[in-house]
């Protein structure tokens, strides 16, 4: 294990059993807005799979990572309503496995309506927060429908980033819409699918700004923006990115003492769907690691339904049926956590600005492993990064209390203003 991931396993461990200790760090005490439970709230059906999604491997044009399969206009179904003022588009594009490996993953674009500023739209790469792993939790697929889980993550998230004058390209991830190999906080596939989605609207569209583009995610997708923001270098050197902001991002402990704290928390069964669906797909992505090493008979058993429910029908079917440990074997075994530490961002440097955001009323990730991931970056010397930690604030309300400040950073970040940074403990090595 790298020695960057050393402190937030600990913290990680703490922050199971106490709240030890956290950085200095800038305090937003702001009132709590409506509590909402998280990305999938609210969502009370899914969607069937519209035909633009089924595509045989040989129907598909060869093209290099990014290049556009194909496109269409999403317009409102029966008695669904328009978004006045904004363009909905899908787009299938080409991106990588973890392997190297060719395959079709899918995004919702969404610009304002109307013609574009002279220097073109803004662009902002949007990360999802968990809706599943299923292809019928894509975001692409009903963003006009609030009951499900892609109208639930448009209308809280996606929606107020185009209001701000930007257009939003919001990739669905590997195995969500297209029929591929499903995965869920696989962080190199989650920044291949992002960065490939960036690619694939800045070379399909003419009316974008390719020197304005900031990465956004929540959630999963607050892990998923930073593992883009690791791998961009290397793997997509033509992409260009003035920012990151990360919310409440699912940071996974690391170390076996805190794994095996998390897991037999009794008051943690609302994180077990999230632990059956990262194991439940990394056993899909790596062939050394099997399910019989992982899970308990129990969790063999309750495996399908990662591959047939999404948000809160998800986390509900699991909520009342046992503890995370009564799923998965304890203790855990070493390929496991091979995974769960290839998996834990801050392996690598960050290589863009960031702004990381955390509610400490939040349950649904560890709260303390954000200032402690912050701590880690700011060691490193070498990323210009700020945290932000509202007290009264949970998983969902810290997305709207933090708009105001993401929007005002972002934009700060395209115009290429001083980049404020408040690590209180930085140095070189």
């Amino acid at each position: 294990m790298s020695g960057r991931v050393v402190g937030l396993v600990l913290v990680l461990l703490a922050g199971v059993l106490m709240v030890v200790w956290s950085p200095p760090s800038a305090i937003i005490d702001v009132p709590p807005s409506q509590k909402e439970a998280g990305d999938g709230s609210g969502v009370s059906k899914t969607s069937d799979i519209p035909e633009f999604y089924d595509v045989a491997p040989e129907d598909i044009p060869s093209g290099t990572p990014g290049f556009v399969i194909k496109t269409e206009k999403i317009e409102p179904g029966p008695g669904e309503k328009a978004y006045e003022g904004i363009d909905l588009y899908r787009v299938m594009y080409h991106s990588t496995t973890i392997t190297g490996d060719d395959i079709p993953v899918t995004a919702l674009y969404a610009q304002p309506s109307g013609e574009a500023p002279e220097a073109g739209f803004p662009l902002i790469g949007y990360a999802h927060g968990t809706t599943g792993a299923a292809r019928q939790c894509a975001t692409s697929l009903t963003p006009y429908d609030d009951k499900t889980p892609a109208g639930s993550q448009f209308t809280r998230k996606i929606q107020p980033l185009v209001e701000q004058g930007w257009a939003v390209v919001a990739t669905d991830y590997q195995g969500m819409g297209p029929k591929v190999t499903p995965m869920y906080l696989l962080g190199d596939a989650e920044g291949r699918n992002i960065l490939d989605s960036i690619r694939a609207v800045q070379g399909w569209r003419d009316n974008l700004d390719h020197s304005r583009t900031a990465l956004y995610g929540h959630s999963q997708g607050g892990q998923a923006v930073l593992f883009a923001s690791e791998i961009q270098a290397e793997y997509a050197p033509d992409v260009y990115i003035n920012g990151v902001t990360s919310l409440a991002p699912a940071l996974i402990p690391a170390w076996p003492a805190a794994m095996k704290a998390l897991v037999e928390d009794p008051g943690g069964t609302n994180r077990t769907y999230f632990v059956m669906t990262f194991l439940g797909t990394w056993v899909e992505n790596y062939p050394w690691l099997s399910q019989e090493e992982v899970f308990s008979e129990k969790g063999i058993k309750d495996l399908p339904k990662v591959g047939e429910l999404c948000s809160d029908q998800l986390r509900n079917y699991f909520q009342d049926r046992g503890i995370i440990a009564d799923y998965v074997n304890i203790p855990f075994a070493k390929d496991a956590l091979r995974a769960i530490d290839l998996n834990t961002a801050g392996n690598r440097p960050l290589n863009h600005p960031l702004l990381l955001v955390q509610g400490m009323e939040d349950v649904v990730v560890i709260n303390q492993a954000t200032p402690e991931y912050f701590s880690i970056l700011c060691q490193q010397g070498d990323v210009n990064a700020k945290l932000e930690l509202y007290p009264q604030d949970d998983h969902g309300s810290v997305v709207i209390n933090a708009r105001d400040s993401v929007d005002e950073w972002i934009e700060a970040r395209f115009e290429r203003e001083p980049v404020p940074d408040n690590c209180p403990n930085k140095w070189g090595g």
